[in-house]
């Protein structure tokens, strides 16, 4: 790297510590992210929490979610507990409504 725009780099940053921050967090998010864009559905809990969960087809069906908490027993076959995350299901319902079932956009 040529030397005087290290130095430039770094006086700039020195200089603009928030956006230093915020670039450098961006920039370390992608590179963590990157590959999730294209790796698709996982095979443990997408298919029956995404694909086939028909309350993610409607808004109002999703708002079922908001009264009581979801059992992990009946969709990932084991003794799970219950869970109550009603803005996570909410968001998959609307990212169906806009997306459609395209997994790149539900990370």
């Amino acid at each position: 790297m040529n030397t005087g725009l290290y130095v430039r780099l770094t006086q700039w940053g020195r200089c603009r510590p928030i956006a230093t921050y915020i670039l450098a967090s961006v920039l370390w998010t992608t590179v963590l992210y990157a590959h999730a864009v294209t790796a698709g559905f996982a095979s443990y809990d997408d298919a029956p929490q995404i694909l086939q969960n028909p309350s993610l087809t409607s808004l109002n069906a999703s708002l079922k979610y908001f009264k009581s908490p979801v059992s992990f027993a009946s969709d990932l076959r084991g003794s799970g507990g219950s869970f109550y995350r009603p803005l996570f299901w909410l968001s998959l319902a609307i990212d169906e409504k806009l997306w459609g079932l395209n997994q790149s956009h539900f990370i």
